[in-house]
């Protein structure tokens, strides 16, 4: 058995060799409104078969049904509720990034409009209340619906009903991972705020800017979320390994099916008998930190939005993250933040988005602050596309949000009121343009 820590190790890459990974989740609706499910010929395996079909991918297969696509670095998984999420190719630039997020898009709106389907983005589903919501046939699921209620109160809230974007950084050595794991767990409320699209749930505002960034507070509160050591603490290698480890298991993957764990954590797990290679890369992809530790860093408390707010996020952590000179920056910014603090400070960002005020600041202030330093982190990588223009062109929705000091979710609500039908039709009127 390899050490645990090698899983991370391998994934260091020279500063030239960087890459990014966008990953987003849509949600659809039928012409009544209602949520389809996963057979007949407008459900979402019709959809799954088309778009394989157009995009040339492979079908992922359980019990001979289609679960998913594979490209060749690319790939699509259905989520438990019917979400689609496109697990995007690891890219060399945010040019890329873009090309390759409005390719899918446009190819799934030509699949589903046919059809009577309407994919959008929003953090949560507006109007269809959990109840109504079908579930999708894979093995992960159906142990996730029963294990996971014992794990949070609102676990199945999040699994049927969220949608979310990320974004995912490499690292080159373990050093540069703990810089960026701490920066980004520190901002990662900002981010929040300034991306919170989810106002709405059961056809009714909630009182909240991201009730999709409420309900992962109560969402197997033991292994995902925030955690004050992401703060208070630099991660390393071993550290991380240490809580992961500590973790309980809730699934093992054996024979290309999902078998519901022993309820261990995986330390007495690897040390049984039950133990396989293979099990700790996914225990690792099955606990969900806010920003988690894999081969590469996963940043995840952004709401989804249409395709140019996916670029969006991965250009603001890009431009964050990526230049030197901005990552010293923001360590300045974040440097004697403490968790509690940072605890306020997200509770203020699910509540109020960029209006929100906490003890660190004002949120719009602070993503303004951020915005400044991911422009000038991609004004100095200098990646240009065809037409001479480098990767601040993406920044441009945020620029926007922030001079208005309202995120999507104050704008809808300052639009449509308690009409949540309304606002959803708004946001589904284009899957990639930004709607405002």
């Amino acid at each position: 058995m390899a050490h645990p820590t090698e899983a991370f190790r391998r994934g260091e890459r020279p500063e030239g060799e960087l890459l990014i990974g966008a990953e987003h989740e849509l949600l659809c609706i039928d012409q009544n409104g209602a949520v389809p499910g996963y057979a007949g010929s407008t459900g979402i395996a019709a959809v799954l078969a088309a778009l394989g079909d157009a995009l040339g991918w492979d079908p992922s297969l359980e019990d001979d049904r289609v679960i998913g696509l594979k490209g060749a670095t690319a790939s699509v998984t259905l989520e438990p509720g019917g979400q689609l999420e496109l697990a995007g190719s690891p890219n060399k630039d945010l040019h890329q990034v873009a090309a390759e997020v409005s390719e899918f898009q446009k190819t799934l709106s030509g699949i589903a409009q046919p059809l009577g389907l309407s994919f959008f983005g929003m953090g949560l589903r507006p109007v269809v209340p959990l109840c109504d919501l079908p579930m999708m046939p894979k093995s992960r699921y159906q142990i996730m619906q029963k294990v996971m209620p014992t794990l949070g109160s609102r676990s199945l809230e999040m699994m049927f009903s969220t949608a979310t974007v990320q974004t995912n950084l490499d690292f080159r050595s373990e050093q540069d991972m703990t810089r960026k794991f701490r920066v980004a767990a520190c901002l990662s409320p900002v981010v929040a705020a300034l991306f919170a699209n989810s106002p709405y749930q059961n056809g009714q505002r909630t009182g909240r800017a991201s009730e999709r960034y409420a309900i992962w507070d109560d969402t197997d509160v033991d292994r995902s979320g925030r955690f004050d050591w992401m703060v208070d603490e630099d991660q390393t290698y071993e550290r991380y390994t240490q809580w992961a480890r500590d973790q309980r298991m809730i699934f093992v993957h054996r024979d290309g099916l999902y078998h519901q764990a022993s309820g261990l954590s995986f330390a007495k797990h690897a040390s049984s008998s039950a133990y396989q290679e293979g099990d700790w890369e996914h225990h690792l992809g099955g606990v969900f930190p806010e920003v988690r530790l894999k081969s590469f860093l996963e940043l995840r408390s952004a709401d989804t939005g249409c395709g140019q707010m996916v670029v969006a996020l991965n250009a603001l952590w890009t431009g964050l993250l990526y230049d030197q000179e901005s990552l010293d920056m923001a360590e300045d910014l974040t440097r004697d933040w403490r968790s509690s603090e940072w605890q306020g400070l997200a509770s203020s960002a699910a509540t109020d988005g960029l209006s929100g005020v906490s003890a660190l600041g004002s949120l719009r202030e602070l993503a303004a602050a951020i915005l400044v330093l991911a422009d000038g982190g991609l004004e100095r990588r200098a990646r240009l596309d065809d037409r001479g223009q480098d990767e601040r062109l993406y920044l441009a929705p945020l620029h926007m949000l922030v001079h208005w000091g309202a995120s999507q979710a104050e704008l809808l609500v300052q639009r449509f009121g308690d009409d949540a039908k309304s606002a959803r039709q708004f946001c589904a009127q284009d899957l990639w343009e930004f709607p405002w």
